[in-house]
């Protein structure tokens, strides 16, 4: 006996058409261009506010210590937007052999070198003021100041806590963003470091900030 299969009208004009219908819908046209703009790499430093109202300088009694009224600091507004972007705090003095390092390596007890304008004194001088216990009288036209480090204001972004490396403050910018970074010196000279060798004079020491690391 021979079975054959009927299929339903409705079915059969389905399988009949579907391909065609298919065939109208399923073509999609896309039409794209793309548009760049290069932001460049951005490392701005401003200096935000300058003291430097040293009056009444005094020598002691004993004449191994000098004392000012007044303040001496700055605040620097630094912005970045490279992370792990590094810049330097650096203090220089003019000794007899040219400018050097005036910062210490004690990044907790952070001191700054004068030395005079005039009379520039010998490496030595500014080594041992520098020191971390300066020899009395071992120091002519050269004495140190203490430098400290006060609290960074974060408008946004991350800042490492930076270390003394090559007698320079490292800092990192760990996650760009706006920094501002503060800083004043004491009102005395460092124990040890002023004596009456230290000629009468204008002492003088230089901060920088750069993102140039020293050669």
């Amino acid at each position: 006996m021979k079975f054959t299969k009927f299929i339903p009208a409705a079915l059969a004009l389905t399988l009949a058409t579907g391909t065609a219908f298919a065939a109208e819908i399923s073509p999609v046209n896309t039409l794209y261009a793309d548009y760049t703009i290069e932001v460049p790499e951005i490392f701005t430093i401003e200096q935000e506010a300058l003291t430097n109202t040293v009056s009444a300088v005094k020598i002691d009694d004993t004449f191994d210590r000098l004392s000012w009224t007044g303040t001496m600091g700055a605040t620097y507004k630094v912005a970045s937007n490279m992370p792990n972007k590094v810049f330097y705090i650096k203090a220089t003095c003019v000794g007899s052999g040219g400018a050097v390092a005036a910062f210490n390596t004690d990044v907790n007890a952070i001191k700054v070198a004068f030395a005079n304008v005039a009379n520039a004194p010998a490496p030595g001088a500014i080594t041992d003021v520098l020191a971390a216990s300066p020899t009395a009288n071992n120091s002519a036209n050269a004495f140190a100041v203490a430098f400290t480090r006060d609290a960074v204001v974060t408008d946004s972004g991350v800042l490492s806590t930076p270390t003394m490396t090559n007698n320079e403050l490292v800092y990192t910018i760990t996650t760009p963003g706006t920094f501002h970074i503060p800083f004043h010196f004491g009102t005395e000279s460092v124990a040890n470091t002023f004596n009456s060798l230290d000629q009468a004079g204008d002492y003088k020491a230089t901060i920088t900030i750069t993102d140039v690391p020293s050669a």
